[in-house]
C-alpha cells in the first residue's frame, strides 16, 4: 500500500502543480485494494491486460480490457493511455475511462492466462478535475494472451506466424515506369512505409532484403509486405572492431559508407551491427578526442561512394551462396 512519500515519488507532475495530501493516499489505496481483490485467474476482468496480436501480426504487449459484455465479448484498447478508475455498481464496483486506440472486439473464451503484472492507473486528486490533477498509481492485474486465428502472414520457410513481437515489418511500393526507371525525376524506385526506406535499384533492395533476412508477401498493386529481422547498432572502438571475428560488411550512416561487422542471432531474430563511431576516452578533452576520432574513422573505417552498402549480400549473390527473392509480382 502507498504512503505519502511513495505516492509522491511516482507523481512528479502532480506535485509540481499541487500539494499531495493523505486524502490522495487513502483514495489510491482504496482503489488498489478494489482492483486487486476483483481479479480472477479463471476469467478476465475489466482493467486486465492482454498481450494481443491482430490478424496483421501487430503485437500489443499491454492492451487494456475496457468492457466485458454479457455475451462474453471484450472491448479492448490496443494502445491505452493511463486509464482513469471510477466506482460503479457493475463490474465488481469498478469502471474505467480510457483514451487511446485502436479499439477492438474480442471473444473472451479465446484468452489464455499468462500471469500477473503491475499496471498503471489514475484518479483525480484532492484538487479535482483540473490540469495536472490526476494521481497515478500501480496495482496488480492479470495478464492474458490472444493471437488472431486470421493471421495473414505465415512464413513460407518456417511455417511460423510473423508478429511484431519478434520481427520488424514494412510495406514497400514499387514506383517506376515501364522501363524500370524512376518516375517524376526521383532517384528511387522502391519506397518503404511503416519504417522508412528507399532503394534506387533491384540490386540495392535485394541486398537489403538478404542482409536483414527478409521474407516478402504480395500486398496490393505494386506493393509488398516485408517481414525482416530487428537490428541493434553497437558503437565500438577501433580495437574492439578489429578483434571481432565476424564477416565484414558495409553500412550507410550519416551520408557515409562505413565498414561494419554483423552478427546474426537466430533465437531473437536480431542482427547486431558493429561499427566504429565515437568512443569514450575520459582522460582526453572531449573536443580534442572527437577531432582525433574523426580522423581515425575517416582514414581507416570510411569507404568511398563506389562501395555499395550491404556489400556482403551482393557478394553472396555473385558467388551463388544466396538467391535473390523473386519480385516480379510487384512490377505488375
Amino acid at each position: 500500500m502507498y504512503t505519502l512519500e511513495s505516492l509522491k515519488e511516482i507523481n512528479n507532475r502532480f506535485c509540481r502543480s499541487h500539494e499531495m495530501t493523505e486524502y490522495d493516499v487513502e483514495k489510491v489505496n482504496e482503489y488498489v485494494e478494489l482492483i486487486e481483490n476483483s481479479r480472477s485467474k479463471l476469467e478476465s476482468k475489466i482493467g486486465d491486460m492482454i498481450q494481443y496480436t491482430n490478424e496483421y501480426g501487430e503485437y500489443f504487449e499491454k492492451a487494456h480490457i475496457d468492457e466485458i459484455y454479457e455475451d462474453g465479448e471484450l472491448y479492448i484498447c490496443e494502445r491505452p493511455y493511463v486509464p482513469f478508475v471510477g466506482i460503479n455498481e457493475n463490474n465488481n464496483g469498478i469502471s474505467y475511462s480510457t483514451s487511446g486506440g485502436a479499439w477492438e472486439y474480442l471473444s473472451k473464451e479465446k484468452l489464455t492466462y499468462v500471469g500477473k503484472s503491475k499496471k498503471r492507473f489514475c484518479v483525480w486528486g484532492n484538487c479535482g478535475a483540473c490540469a495536472d490533477g490526476a494521481v497515478e498509481f500501480e496495482a496488480d492485474v492479470n495478464v492474458w494472451s490472444y493471437t488472431s486465428s486470421e493471421n495473414k502472414f505465415i512464413s513460407k520457410i518456417t511455417g511460423n506466424l510473423y508478429t511484431t513481437k519478434e520481427f520488424n515489418r514494412m510495406i514497400i511500393h514499387y514506383y517506376a515506369n515501364e522501363y524500370g526507371q524512376p518516375k517524376d525525376g526521383s532517384e528511387y524506385i522502391y519506397f518503404g512505409r511503416l519504417n522508412n526506406g528507399v532503394w534506387k535499384s533491384d540490386k540495392e533492395l535485394q541486398a537489403w532484403l538478404r542482409t536483414f533476412r527478409a521474407e516478402v508477401f504480395e500486398w496490393g498493386k505494386n506493393g509488398m509486405f516485408v517481414w525482416y529481422w530487428k537490428n541493434e547498432d553497437h558503437h565500438v572502438t577501433p580495437t574492439e572492431f578489429d578483434n571481432l571475428k565476424l564477416p565484414e560488411d558495409t553500412i550507410l550512416k550519416n551520408a557515409r559508407i562505413l565498414r561494419c561487422k554483423r552478427k546474426y542471432d537466430e533465437d531473437t531474430h536480431t542482427v547486431h551491427t558493429y561499427y566504429v563511431w565515437y568512443w569514450d576516452e575520459p582522460d582526453k578533452d572531449f573536443y580534442k578526442a572527437a577531432e582525433e576520432q574523426n580522423k581515425i574513422r575517416k582514414k581507416f573505417y570510411t569507404l568511398g561512394w563506389h562501395i555499395p552498402q550491404n556489400q556482403l549480400a551482393i557478394k553472396e549473390f555473385e558467388l551463388g551462396k544466396a538467391q535473390p527473392i523473386n519480385l516480379d509480382f510487384i512490377k505488375g
